[in-house]
């Protein structure tokens, strides 16, 4: 039974490591495909597009989502925050623990 109960608390432990690790970090900046890319943005970035930009975007238009960058608030949501349109439309993603920047 102990056995189990140590099986068990690894697993749970394991999978709150695994949601957790989808959060953007807070003070980092992100392009939009990279958000989308990390985890559960779509909602949040199609709701940005809308109330920031004034544009309806949908996940079948691919091409809207590399041109712009956010920055990561952070909390328990992962809230994101519309930084800038990159100048060019294009946005690269440093990698893992360093900010992303415009092109």
């Amino acid at each position: 039974m102990m056995k189990f109960v140590a099986f068990a608390t690894t697993v749970l432990l394991a999978a709150a490591g695994i949601v957790k690790a989808n959060n953007c970090t807070s003070g980092l900046d992100y392009c939009d495909h990279s958000l989308i890319a990390k985890g559960n943005y779509q909602g949040q970035l199609d709701r940005l597009y809308q109330d920031v930009l004034d544009i309806t975007v949908t996940s079948t238009d691919g091409n809207v989502w590399n041109g712009d960058l956010f920055t990561c608030v952070g909390g328990r949501s992962a809230v994101v925050k519309h930084l800038q349109a990159c100048p060019n439309g294009l946005c690269n993603d440093n990698g893992n623990g360093k900010s992303d920047t415009c092109a």
